[in-house]
């Protein structure tokens, strides 16, 4: 009996500890399910938060002006591209396309893009370097975009994609452009009389081109071409030098070459014409001067000796020559800023008088002379020793014995005669004169084809120089520079062009 009663006793123990450790699981389960709880509610907190981020986000992307999208290696956007995208690319369809399709690059320019992509993710120079060799601005339509290049890394560093900002600078690129070209006219302005001159000269050179195209000497029209370029240059008409520009760069010249030139330039003297006032197409007519009542009186105590009557006729024909050579001090800073270097224009006898009929084809081609000065000879200042970092660039009138002498000169580098004919290859070979050497249409040793490298600079100037009956002459010193000297003598008699005169008096 006393056995059956610790037996019992022992079960009542046993069952009550298991009540225990059940009451024990139960609290425990009852907590987990109010942590459970917690859990879910603070889960479904957090999916409304991350679906609000989500919802900010996307509305950012959607809403931002400029645009931002992601390429791969093989230029390919990514999935996850700014609704933006579409308006400045004006395609609805933007992600998984090639960047070159959606940009409408030709094969030139996409070849540029891609090489240019690749640099970035060969991850050999450094990132700045890279990046700043990718093509900044892209026509698309009507909209001019400017892009943004930025590396994106993993957690190893190594290049996974490349983000693009893209920027709608359309705007500012009219604005810019409106700027420049209220500077040109004011310069143009400012010396009406040059860019008065400059338009004949203009003339006839189309007409010389269009006749050397049709003839089939394409030579002669890319001199002609070339000269035109570095004119329109000087005044800074920056769209009509990029056309020529483009128009250079083919391969072969088209036979609508010249005359996509021409109308170019007919539209803008037309479209200015109440500012500027002049004609491509205006044949010349009588040339009419002014003379003072003290060179009238010259004339008439010259009258009776021709030698005396024609020297006068000079004199009355002549302008000084600063009012026929434009803008080119501006021209030799501008192109030193584009190079990074220092030069500045000295200019020696601008009062000379000449002929203008005469010497106009020669002063048309000194833009050549005066960039290959700054392009070929012109050091960067950190590079000009014991020179001043300013590198001086001249340009000299003189008249002695009925011959102007026009000298081009600069304190530079000159002439590297052995990189020239290596650059000249097997056609250096026979040619023993440094000048002959230089006037070989196509060769340049310059690095930047739109200021100076198309060969084509001497040897229009020498072609121009010598069609006047006169002749040019180059030397140079090694760490001293280079002079070439365009010699133009005075005509054996004066032009039977009619003369009027105007009294001023």
């Amino acid at each position: 009996m006393e056995e059956s009663l610790q037996a019992l006793r022992a079960r009542i123990v046993e069952l009550t500890t298991e009540n225990e450790k059940l009451r024990a699981v139960q609290e425990a389960v009852a907590t987990a399910n109010a942590h459970a709880a917690e859990l879910m509610v603070a889960l479904e907190e957090a999916k409304d938060e991350v679906a609000e981020r989500n919802h900010q986000l996307q509305s950012l992307l959607d809403n931002v002006q400029c645009g931002f999208l992601v390429v791969d290696r093989d230029l390919v956007i990514s999935p996850v591209v700014t609704r933006s995208c579409q308006d400045l690319f004006d395609c609805q369809e933007v992600a998984g396309r090639s960047l070159p399709e959606v940009l409408g690059l030709d094969a030139g320019d996409t070849d540029v893009l891609s090489l240019g992509v690749d640099e970035v993710f060969f991850d050999v120079l450094p990132e700045e370097v890279t990046l700043e060799q990718l093509p900044r601005r892209f026509v698309v339509g009507r909209r001019v975009l400017e892009f943004g290049g930025t590396v994106i890394r993993d957690e190893d560093s190594d290049v996974q994609g490349l983000l693009f900002s893209i920027f709608d600078v359309t705007l500012l690129e009219k604005e810019s452009r409106d700027r420049a070209l209220s500077h040109a006219l004011i310069s143009i302005l400012r010396q009406r009389d040059a860019f008065r001159a400059f338009v004949g000269e203009a003339r006839h050179l189309l007409d010389a081109g269009r006749k050397a195209l049709s003839g089939g000497d394409e030579t002669t029209a890319r001199r002609v071409l070339h000269t035109l370029k570095g004119m329109f240059g000087c005044y800074a008409l920056s769209e009509l030098s990029a056309l020529v520009h483009d128009l250079e760069s083919e391969p072969k010249l088209a036979d609508s070459a010249i005359g996509k030139v021409e109308a170019s330039f007919q539209d803008f003297l037309a479209t200015h014409d109440e500012v500027l006032q002049l004609e491509l197409d205006a044949r010349d007519g009588d040339c009419r001067y002014t003379v003072t009542d003290t060179e009238l009186a010259a004339l008439k105590d010259a009258a009776g000796d021709a030698q005396r009557v024609f020297a006068w006729i000079d004199g009355a024909r002549g302008v000084p020559v600063h009012k026929l050579i434009g803008p080119l001090s501006t021209l030799v800073a501008q192109l030193a800023r584009r190079l990074g270097k220092q030069a500045k224009l000295e200019l020696e006898g601008g009062d000379v008088r000449v002929d203008e009929q005469r010497v106009l084809p020669v002063l048309r081609e000194l833009p050549h002379l005066l960039r290959n000065a700054v392009a070929h000879g012109i050091e960067a200042a950190s590079e000009r020793g014991n020179k001043p970092p300013m590198g001086r660039v001249r340009l000299a009138f003189v008249e002695v014995d009925k011959v102007l002498s026009i000298t081009v000169s600069d304190d530079g580098a000159g002439i590297d005669e052995g990189r020239l004919r290596r650059a000249a290859g097997q056609r250096a070979e026979g040619v023993g004169d440094l000048l002959d050497l230089l006037s070989l249409d196509g060769v340049s040793t310059a690095t930047v084809a739109d200021i100076a490298g198309r060969g084509v600079g001497v040897a229009s100037v020498r072609h121009s120089v010598e069609a006047v009956g006169g002749w040019l002459t180059v030397a140079t010193e090694a760490g001293g520079g280079a002079t070439f000297t365009l010699n133009v003598p005075k005509a054996a008699r004066p032009s039977d062009r009619p003369l009027g005169l105007v009294s001023s008096g």
